[in-house]
């Protein structure tokens, strides 16, 4: 596809992006406001921001302290409307992300529906006792107004020097970012100093309330895919990985810091592995194998083989590595304070005044709301 070809249709996909978010602007098109807490955590580019860390995160701050319920589109499913995650879920059910933290948090509600209102008015139908719903990866679905909305940005590809697609990674316009209540900068080198961070928030220009934060990622311990197997020290060791994420550069690293000879396969995100595709990775294996080499995934593709006949034979040497974020100038206690306390203080009597409830046809669970009337809710 030629450069022009790519410049005309980046072009024709931004101006469709932004008159359907300018109908919900200006109050064309109206949005769901709900009863309890509704927090979204998303992004304005393709692949991978870290978004799922950083909700495991939320997970960890909020359930002990907040009945919360978590709703994914369930991306790459092979089912469609709603459907909840339980004991026989698998990758092919509700999609890996929703299966990972499913299995890693089995006392708190998963589901998967690509409606997000109609998603979350059945979780609350199902589980009245909900406190908060965190929605993961929609931040351009404007059918529903979040109460707090996260913006992802990866460190490594900014927004600012991004263009639309297909010409570039961008779902919608940077100024999209104004609709966010907190920017976090993920993925950002530990030694990030804090004129690097100036210099990145002079680019992205948030508005008065909005509140950044710099995130890194750090890896665990390597766990094996194989209960009976020992763990290993990666360290001096030969490796090979593979993996199907959105930004495979950071996991690419961690595993050149490991071994500098190492190389990685890179798949497409959500990647489900063909026959041919395990092919590949085991003749790559087959180079190492005798020096006591092992192969080293993510553990988002841990739960696309596990299942996976094509891996039987390789499973015994197959380790993943899980990830975790931690925050950037001591501001983990501010963001935590400050994720806490919306979630306590919030009422949709606050966001919307009780002349408007009583205009408009209130849903089941959720009010309409139309912003570009009303103003946004900050």
């Amino acid at each position: 596809m030629t450069i022009s070809l790519l410049v005309i249709l980046s072009f024709l996909y931004g101006w469709i992006i932004k008159l359907r978010n300018r109908r919900f602007d200006k109050g064309l098109r109206s949005s769901a406001l709900f009863d309890v807490p509704v927090i979204c955590i998303g992004n304005l580019t393709v692949g991978g921001t870290g978004k799922t860390p950083h909700t495991e995160y939320l997970i960890r701050l909020l359930k002990d302290k907040f009945r919360i319920a978590i709703l994914s589109r369930g991306y790459k499913r092979k089912t469609k409307g709603f459907v909840l995650a339980d004991e026989h879920s698998t990758v092919e059910s509700i999609g890996d992300e929703p299966l990972q933290m499913h299995r890693k948090f089995p006392d708190v509600t998963v589901a998967v529906q690509e409606k997000r209102k109609r998603g979350i008015s059945r979780l609350l139908d199902m589980f009245p006792d909900t406190q908060l719903v965190l929605l993961d990866d929609a931040f351009q679905h404007r059918q529903v107004k979040p109460s707090l909305a996260i913006l992802m940005m990866d460190y490594n590809r900014p927004i600012y020097k991004d263009r639309m697609l297909p010409l570039g990674n961008l779902r919608e316009h940077a100024d999209g970012m104004k609709r966010a209540d907190i920017i976090i900068v993920s993925k950002c080198p530990a030694n990030l100093s804090r004129e690097q961070q100036a210099d990145i928030l002079q680019k992205l220009k948030p508005e008065a309330h909005q509140r950044v934060y710099f995130t890194k990622l750090s890896y665990s311990e390597l766990y094996a895919c194989q209960a009976s197997s020992e763990s290993k020290n990666a360290e001096n060791r030969p490796l090979m990985g593979f993996c199907g994420i959105g930004s495979p550069k950071p996991f690419e690293q961690w595993l050149k810091s490991m071994n500098p000879s190492a190389k990685l396969l890179k798949f497409s995100d959500h990647h489900q592995y063909s026959k041919s595709d395990v092919a590949r990775i085991r003749q790559e294996f087959l180079r190492i194998k005798d020096k006591k080499g092992i192969i080293i995934t993510t553990e988002k593709d841990y739960y696309h083989l596990i299942n996976n006949p094509y891996f039987e034979d390789l499973i015994p040497y197959i380790y993943y590595v899980k990830l975790k974020i931690e925050f950037l100038n001591q501001e983990e206690e501010d963001f935590n304070e400050q994720i806490i306390e919306h979630v306590r203080t919030y009422s949709t009597e606050q966001q919307v005044s009780k002349r408007f409830l009583q205009r408009f046809t209130r849903g089941r669970h959720y009010t309409r709301i139309r912003l570009g009337r009303f103003g946004q809710s900050h």
